[in-house]
């Protein structure tokens, strides 16, 4: 499997998904004109990532905000990231914030509240 590769733009996060490191990251704003077509290509190739059976996933989150459409969207990685840990990958997603970003912090354990994978907080300056 190829590794799916997304340039950032002023509305559009980063990304990238490395099949051979296991590894998803996103970096940016998220704030796509068209939300649901942005997120299907990345769940699509999660998906095909997950019929590789993979051994790891690992998410990091580098957002500095994204809205509401796009929060659907997160949720719908961090499911499709649970169904991979229950099928034997070693998950968790690294949610970065800033250190004076309380709120986002909230945002990060609200999202771990409605999925079995575990996040790790990693605070930046």
């Amino acid at each position: 499997m190829e590794a799916y590769l997304v340039h950032g733009t002023a509305k559009t996060p980063s990304i990238l998904l490395d099949p051979k490191a296991g590894t998803l990251e996103m970096k940016g704003r998220c704030i796509p004109e068209n939300t649901i077509e942005f997120f299907r290509n990345l769940l699509d190739a999660v998906e095909a990532f997950g019929k590789t059976n993979p051994k790891k996933f690992e998410i990091t989150l580098q957002l500095e905000y994204f809205n509401t459409s796009s929060s659907k969207c997160l949720l719908d990685l961090f499911k499709n990231t649970e169904v991979l840990m229950n099928n034997g990958a070693q998950t968790h997603i690294n949610w970065i914030y800033d250190q004076d970003d309380e709120e986002w912090l909230e945002v990060g354990k609200d999202y771990e509240s409605m999925t079995e994978v575990p996040f790790k907080y990693i605070e930046v300056e």
